[in-house]
């Protein structure tokens, strides 16, 4: 008589137990999903932020470089044009390089590129991660039995990331140095 209904009531708490780790489940996954979504758009607006800043910290050293080498180009060719060893203004060239030992502008394009290769690789590691986590979602939503609880709870398949044609075009940075 008590397994009469010792059976029926265990079947009910087995099923009450998976309803309650199920929907936990499908909580979970979308959680993972809007954290992936989220860390694309912070770092989509870190690109954002960062190209311009690191484009006009170049500018500003090029131009101090260039005005740099202009001067120094000028006093050289005063010196030649006179042709007198003796009036070049040797102490204005060594001022000159003493102030600024390292003009290398080389070396700021190549940190402005390892920047935007390190972003880049930053937000496709983050688009793949938000496709694994909807691709987890959608299977969890799409599979039996889970996709019992996801009809009743109208759970929808969530879409992948693809690249719009916008932004399969590569950045044309040189652009950013002619605004």
């Amino acid at each position: 008589m008590i397994t009469y209904y010792l059976v029926p009531l265990l079947i009910v708490t087995i099923i009450v137990l998976w309803w309650i780790k199920t929907l936990n489940s499908f909580v979970h996954k979308n959680n993972r999903i809007k954290q992936a979504d989220s860390s694309i758009s912070v770092m989509l607006k870190q690109r954002s932020s960062l190209i311009p800043n690191i484009v006009a910290s170049i500018e500003k050293y090029v131009d101090h470089e260039s005005n740099i080498l202009l001067e120094v180009t000028k006093l050289r060719s005063n010196a030649l044009d006179t042709k007198e060893t003796s009036s070049i203004d040797l102490p204005s060239i060594k001022l000159l390089s003493e102030e600024y030992p390292d003009l290398k502008a080389d070396s700021q394009f190549t940190k402005l590129i390892d920047s935007l290769e390190e972003m880049e690789l930053q937000i496709q590691a983050a688009r793949r991660s938000f496709n694994a986590a909807a691709v987890d979602y959608n299977n969890y939503v799409q599979m039996f039995p889970s996709s019992i609880i996801a009809s009743t709870k109208n759970y929808k398949v969530v879409e992948l990331i693809a690249f719009s044609e916008e932004e399969a075009k590569d950045i044309d940075v040189r652009s950013l140095f002619t605004k």
